[in-house]
């Protein structure tokens, strides 16, 4: 590659410098020179298409196929460039598969053999065709795509009034245009090496008013005109194009080009210096990168369970989990529900009736002179239904039920927090009052809030999780429970 480029090369290479300085692609002072060059970075998420190593035929063959299954990858030209890459999604996402635009062995081999050769052209005299572009692929096969910024310039063929509109539309060799250029046709009729001092100055304009990753895109396309023609670049334009995507950006696409550009410049490169302090900091980036994927994907996944669980459960749902369970709210802005009314004596009875059913006596009663006698929660000294809280419940009582609860449900129950019941009794009126009334009140007749939860003040007092009173295990005719359940 020889080195004496147009000026457009020069005034490039001075905008690269002042660009990096302004995103602050600092050198990292004391790197070792004169080391074999590794590169530690991991393989992009692409690397399952490179392990492949499609030839251009192959390629070809697969941009037919896309455009068969009705999916527009441009001209079949085996550059594989954004247009190729949405067009690839698009048909992944048809068949249900991950869309990430880059194939695996069986994609691959499915489109190839979707090609159909192109249908006989029964007219004699062959309609015009506007000349192809070249859809841009930044790097060869050392390169991995996803990390090159490529711009697919691959319209489909058009008439010559739209190939005139696209300065981009390069004349491949040995093509003979069918019909004479329009006037201002521009760079549809440049030689390639012209285009790529074209594509030089475009991307000196694009850094000077800081459009790095329209600089970068030029750039590429100066690269597919070196891949596609056998175009010679001047000797540091590789470390130019490593600069601007540094700059935009595109780590990985960085360190190829310079792993190039200090390949074939070798330690009497002009850039030697400055392109291993470059590596240093685009591998130490790519590094911070790496650790990072992780973190965000587990943010993605954890933001994905959270739009499910709030699709699966709206604030304010009612709900139950059997037909003797106590009905349940959804509170908003939580992942729990909370019990819509305090578990009833017939809700609790479903228990009690089971061999670990409950205590049996030793609840005491303020309201008989704290007479213990045989009451308990199936006689707590005053008259109840089954739709009145359930009362002369100690907090291992409590504890018990709601283990049994889950065991019955296989659905996870406990008691709420002391917060979850003051946050969910906002705008709660008071309720039934216990010594007023001498006992209690059905649920659900007293008191309910914005939520649908009734009885949060008032009727019985509520067991919380952890135990915050100095006895856990005693009862009492005025103490019950209300349960929570955390959501799936």
């Amino acid at each position: 590659m020889p080195s004496d480029r147009p000026t457009a090369a020069a005034l490039l290479l001075a905008l690269l410098v002042c660009v990096l300085v302004a995103v602050g692609a600092a050198a990292t002072p004391g790197v070792a020179v004169g080391k074999p060059l590794t590169t530690t970075a991991p393989q992009d998420p692409d690397a399952g298409e490179a392990v492949l190593d499609l030839d251009r035929s192959t390629r070809r063959l697969i941009q037919q196929g896309l455009r068969n299954q009705g999916f527009d990858p441009g001209t079949p030209d085996g550059l594989f460039g954004p247009r190729t890459r949405a067009a690839s999604r698009d048909w992944q996402q048809s068949r249900g598969a991950p869309p990430t635009g880059y194939l695996n062995g069986a994609e691959a081999e499915l489109l190839r053999t979707a090609a159909a050769p192109p249908p006989a052209v029964t007219n004699s005299t062959p309609p015009p065709q506007a000349t192809p572009a070249v859809e841009l692929d930044a790097f060869s096969a050392a390169a991995p795509p996803a990390s090159t910024a490529d711009v697919d310039a691959n319209p489909p063929p058009a008439p010559p009034a739209a190939a005139e509109a696209d300065p981009q539309n390069a004349v491949p060799p040995n093509t003979e245009l069918a019909s004479p250029p329009a006037p201002g046709s521009g760079t549809a009729l440049l030689p390639p090496d012209i285009l790529v001092d074209r594509h030089l100055v475009r991307a000196e304009r694009l850094l000077a008013d800081g459009d790095l990753a329209a600089a970068l895109q030029a750039m590429n396309e100066v690269l597919a005109l070196h891949e596609e023609h056998d175009v010679e670049l001047a000797n540091d334009f590789d470390f130019q194009h490593a600069q601007v995507a540094f700059a935009a950006g595109r780590t990985q696409t960085a360190v190829t080009s310079l792993n190039r550009y200090l390949v074939a410049a070798g330690r009497e490169g002009e850039f030697y210096r400055e392109a291993l302090e470059l590596l240093d900091s685009a591998e130490m980036r790519l590094e911070r990168e790496v650790a990072e994927r992780p973190r965000t994907e587990l943010e993605r996944r954890r933001a994905e369970a959270e739009r499910r669980r709030a699709a699966r459960w709206p604030p304010g749902h009612v709900f139950r989990d059997c037909e003797t369970c106590p009905e349940m709210v959804v509170l908003p802005g939580s992942t729990v529900a909370l019990g819509r009314y305090e578990v009833t004596l017939g809700e609790y009875r479903a228990f009690g009736s089971a061999a670990t059913g409950g205590a049996a006596s030793g609840c005491s009663n303020v309201l008989s002179n704290g007479d213990d006698g045989d009451h308990s929660w199936r006689n707590p000294g005053f008259p109840q239904t089954d739709r009145h809280p359930v009362t002369c419940v100690s907090w291992n009582d409590a504890q018990a039920y709601v283990s049994w609860l889950t065991q019955t449900t296989e659905t996870a129950y406990r008691l709420p927090t002391s917060e979850t019941l003051l946050g969910a009794a906002e705008s709660s009126q008071p309720g039934c009052n216990f010594y007023g009334t001498g006992g209690t009140c059905p649920v659900g007749n007293h008191g309910r809030n914005r939520l649908g939860l009734s009885d949060l003040f008032g009727n019985v007092a509520e067991w919380t999780s952890p135990c915050s009173v100095d006895d856990c295990g005693r009862r009492h005719a005025s103490i019950g429970l209300r349960v929570a359940r955390p959501l799936e």
